[in-house]
């Protein structure tokens, strides 16, 4: 997703929106290429002139009929249409990206001071590749790991050697109790008696468990 930041322009800023055509970025699927709050800079590109690898901006509309812009790599170039994906991303996006959709070509990013070119067509596709396939790697580890951290927390052993200083905080609300769960100043578990629902970051699921009764 991206958001313009109307303040950061100033009183004139859809002028200077019109020249520059800049965006801000924000969102999760291009992580570890951009960054929060850093400028985009598009350049207005022919679709003849796009490639595999290059980093459009493209307007998209959802279901419910909104219209949201977004900023993914080409994959694959077909006739008239593009196939997408975020670097942060495990799949290619589902709808492909026609011509008429694309607004231009992300260039550069501005952090601060410094601007940056944005690398893309076979260069910039390789890169990306090379994350994918460590994304596929980081998630098979993750799924072979399910099943024995659930042995290890249904024991309850690290309980005998681990006893963090967790502050529970009750609290009510319009769904009724909640118990918050602190630690070092951060929430990290959460309770909802209502619906009994249970949240908890890990490694604290080792030792914190849904109470039977909050109250």
């Amino acid at each position: 997703m991206l958001e313009i930041d109307e303040g950061d322009f100033g009183f004139d800023y859809k002028a200077i929106y019109i020249r520059e055509n800049i965006r801000y970025y924000r969102g999760n699927s291009m992580q570890g290429t951009f960054f929060l709050g850093d400028r985009l800079l598009i350049e207005p590109v022919l679709f003849d002139d796009i490639h595999p690898g290059d980093i459009i901006l493209y307007r998209r509309t959802d279901n419910a009929g909104n219209t949201e812009e977004l900023v993914h790599r080409v994959v694959v170039k077909g006739e008239g249409e593009l196939i997408t994906r975020g670097d942060q991303n495990r799949c290619n996006d589902i709808s492909p990206v026609q011509s008429d959709q694309i607004i231009g070509k992300v260039v550069a990013t501005v952090s601060g001071r410094y601007e940056q070119v944005v690398v893309g067509g076979s260069k910039g596709l390789q890169r990306a590749k090379l994350r994918w396939v460590r994304l596929r790697w980081h998630y098979i580890a993750y799924r072979l790991s399910l099943y024995p951290y659930h042995i290890f927390r249904s024991s309850r052993i690290i309980f005998k050697y681990w006893r963090p200083i967790i502050t529970k905080i009750h609290l009510k609300t319009d769904r009724g109790p909640l118990v918050k769960y602190i630690y070092n100043q951060r929430t990290i578990a959460i309770w909802e008696a209502s619906s009994r629902r249970f949240f908890c970051r890990r490694p604290f699921d080792l030792v914190i468990f849904p109470p039977e009764d909050p109250q």
